[in-house]
Parts: C-alpha cells; structure tokens; sequence
C-alpha cells in the first residue's frame, strides 16, 4: 500500500536514463567536445545514436556558424586602426 505524499513536500521526478543521457550528450556538445568522444563516453556504437542525444540551443547553433563563417578581418579597417 502507498502511503500518501505529505503536505507541502514536492512530488519527486523519476529519474529517467534516457533523459540523463541527452544531458550528458548535450553538455559536452557544448563544451566543444568532439562528436566522437561524446559517442565513446556515451557507448554507441553509431555516431548517429550520438546525434539523436545532443540538443543544441537556436544561439549556440548561430554562434557555431558565426564563428566557423566569419569573414576575415579587412587589412584596410587593421591598417587604419593603426595610425
């Protein structure tokens, strides 16, 4: 028999692997740790099992982009920058 929750005491969440995981992953996704390291820590045998864990915010995916595909710094705007 359960017995009942007593007041004022929060619920308790289960804790589910499945939701553990997709932490894990996406943690060292964003401490920029190579998709095949985190595929290693996390066990797979498939890199795309790996994938399917990572969850990336909207912003780190356009900082990923902004960062990768910047355009590189004008020699003119360094030269003037100068004098």
């Amino acid at each position: 028999m359960l017995r009942p929750r007593p007041q004022g005491r929060p619920a308790r969440r289960a804790l589910h692997l499945p939701r553990l995981r997709h932490s894990f992953c996406t943690r060292l996704a964003e401490g920029e740790v190579h998709v095949d390291v985190i595929r290693d820590l996390a066990r797979h045998a498939d890199v795309r099992t790996t994938l399917r864990y990572i969850h990336t915010a909207d912003q780190r995916r356009q900082a990923a982009i902004d960062k990768t595909f910047r355009p590189p710094p004008s020699p003119l705007r360094q030269h003037a920058a100068h004098d």
